[in-house]
């Protein structure tokens, strides 16, 4: 019991009922100092209160947001905005150990005399998401047997066509004319055309077999969506239809798989592309913001639409003559094991909107609020 503790005895009932709560609590005062670190947090963090209590917050974040911390609390006293307050984050925290694991962070702000005092509870949720990872893993595999047959099927019929026709362009050859240069070219088209489906077909099948372990870093989305608008807008300028970026003022980052978050978003954007080729409509607006907490990606294009009856996300489910029905099922099994979502709906007047909502990348970030 401290001399506080005997002086006001209802400090040592609050610290009890702190130190006896299942959840991570730490407070920290306007500088990012560890003022109140419970037996949870010790726990947690792998970390003792007495050697913890008096460091900086950033001392339990991951890099490369520690570094940043200072930044962040600047920014908050500049702006006074609150953005974290009040709301339930997924963020991650870093063991003593130097082990990253994924938490829930709530912040609440407390006005005591000139300085502030912010208090987080933290709950750590690495056996929550290894349970949902092992329930998506067993339905990813019972589709696996569904992928082989239609893989069969679907490669079946063009391998047979494949044999025929190079078996034709032999007895052609050894014809006294041979094969006249047309004919050639035209069954070379069939080949190339045939080889290029199956092709296709296996590189689908192998990207959804293999799951999806992901290497995150801290990614800005308004890089990452710049850098593929700019590769398909001269494709889309071949249908005189444009693409139209706003990722706004602020700045977006999410705690990700770059590469894979990329595929997402080609997939998407190319799809909206394709949706407008050929008139079907003209535009295709990319944009990215903040919403309650997470970041959230919207696709839109005022092309024919989807239809009510079709389930895109479903492995094989296709608009597009000649689609595998892959692609977006690998796109939603990608956000999905990021923790976000992925979703569409019409838009009003004709169109298609696809949305993906992604946890912020900002980790414990003291009283960034």
């Amino acid at each position: 019991m401290t001399d506080a503790d005997k002086d006001y005895p209802g400090h040592a009932h609050a610290r009890a009922i702190l130190d006896n709560v299942r959840d991570a609590i730490i407070t920290i005062d306007g500088d990012g100092t560890i003022t109140h670190f419970n037996r949870a947090a010790e726990t947690m963090f792998e970390r003792k209160a007495a050697d913890t209590i008096g460091a900086n917050v950033s001392e339990l974040m991951p890099e490369p947001y520690r570094s940043e911390h200072t930044r962040y609390i600047g920014a908050y006293r500049d702006s006074g905005v609150p953005k974290a307050i009040g709301r339930i984050r997924d963020v991650h925290g870093q063991r003593a150990g130097g082990e990253v694991f994924p938490m829930e962070l709530s912040v609440a702000e407390v006005i005591s005399g000139p300085n502030p005092i912010y208090t987080a509870i933290i709950r750590d949720v690495t056996a929550l998401r290894h349970a949902t990872e092992v329930v998506r893993e067993r339905e990813r595999l019972a589709e696996l047997g569904a992928i082989a047959a239609k893989l069969v099927h679907d490669i079946g019929n063009p391998l047979s066509g494949l044999t025929m026709r190079v078996e034709h362009m032999r007895r052609l050859a050894d014809t006294p004319d041979g094969l006249p240069p047309e004919k050639l070219r035209a069954s070379l088209d069939h080949v190339r055309n045939a080889a290029a489906s199956m092709n296709a077909l296996i590189r689908g099948f192998m990207d959804f077999a293999r799951g999806q372990r992901l290497q995150r870093s801290k990614v800005d989305i308004a890089a990452l969506l710049s850098v593929i608008v700019d590769l398909w807008a001269p494709v889309a300028a071949q249908s005189n239809a444009s693409i139209v970026l706003d990722t706004g003022q602020g700045l977006l980052f999410v705690h990700a798989d770059a590469e894979q978050l990329q595929r997402v978003f080609h997939n998407l954007i190319r799809n909206g592309v394709e949706a407008v080729a050929g008139g079907c409509g003209k535009t295709v607006r990319v944009s990215a913001e903040l919403s309650d907490g997470r970041v959230a990606v919207s696709v839109c294009d005022d092309g024919p639409g989807v239809p009510a009856n079709v389930d895109v996300f479903h492995l094989f489910e296709t608009t597009k003559p000649g689609g595998t029905g892959i692609g977006l099922a690998v796109a939603k099994q990608i956000v999905s094991a990021h923790g976000g979502t992925i979703s569409h709906r019409p838009r009003a007047g004709g169109g298609a909107e696809f949305r993906v909502e992604l946890a912020c990348g900002d980790e414990i970030e003291g009283p960034r609020a």
